[in-house]
């Protein structure tokens, strides 16, 4: 019916206002006879001429509706592509931090602490703990040693465990600092030094044999063993 309506249109505009009316008209306006089987003529082409513009105009908006389908595809498309570059990116960021969290982090503590051997005697002594933050591990051997400056000999913690996960530590038996110099000094936070060194090997849950290696240094202003990089 609106393809019908189209030609409707486009055939009253050219059998009224076309130039080849015009000239009909203009000829009988003359006086001269026109033959009844031009205005025929006339109108049966310009009925031709009606259906190809309407399918000329039918063929242009549906030209139109593709080129806007495909520009809409096409921002579709983009979008699509935009959304899944995101996603792989978060996606990346998260298997990104899920081996952070797994990865390993194995860490060392030292600290002083003030005790009693017996009821009048006080001594500081040096305690430390190892730590893990990651996977589990396995396997760790080692040792810490310290030796102050006052001192001639070394002391060496031996270091052994089977496991070490994030819900447990490793303790190493208190050193005792004997002598009251040396205690009367660090209670007077004079200068005083007491390299650390602390070395285990361990394994990860994947086999891989790896060493955690750290040295400290006694601060004696803070009373704290302060990691050396």
């Amino acid at each position: 019916m609106e393809f019908f309506n189209a030609v409707r249109k486009h055939w009253g505009s050219l059998v009224t206002s076309g130039s080849i009316i015009g000239a009909l008209s203009i000829w009988q306006g003359t006086g001269h006879n026109v033959k009844t089987w031009l205005y025929w003529v006339v109108a049966i082409g310009g009925f031709g001429i009606a259906c190809f513009r309407t399918w000329e105009d039918e063929k242009g908006r549906t030209e139109e509706q593709k080129r806007r389908a495909d520009a809409i595809e096409l921002k579709l498309n983009g979008l699509i592509e935009e959304q899944r570059t995101r996603t792989e990116s978060i996606q990346g960021k998260l298997n990104e931090l899920k081996l952070r969290l797994n990865e390993l982090k194995i860490g060392t503590h030292f600290w002083l602490e003030e005790r009693k051997p017996a009821s009048h005697v006080m001594r500081y002594y040096i305690l430390g703990k190892i730590y893990n933050e990651g996977e589990t591990v396995s396997g760790i051997y080692g040792e810490m040693s310290f030796q102050p400056e006052t001192f001639n000999e070394q002391y060496i913690t031996r270091i052994q465990r089977q496991h070490l996960s994030k819900s447990t530590h490793v303790e190493l038996d208190p050193r005792e600092l004997p002598g009251q110099a040396i205690t009367d000094r660090i209670k007077m936070r004079g200068p005083l030094k007491i390299p650390v060194q602390v070395r285990f090997s361990y394994a990860s849950q994947t086999g891989e044999k790896k060493i955690y290696e750290a040295r400290y240094e006694y601060d004696a202003l803070s009373r704290q063993f302060v990691l050396q990089e």
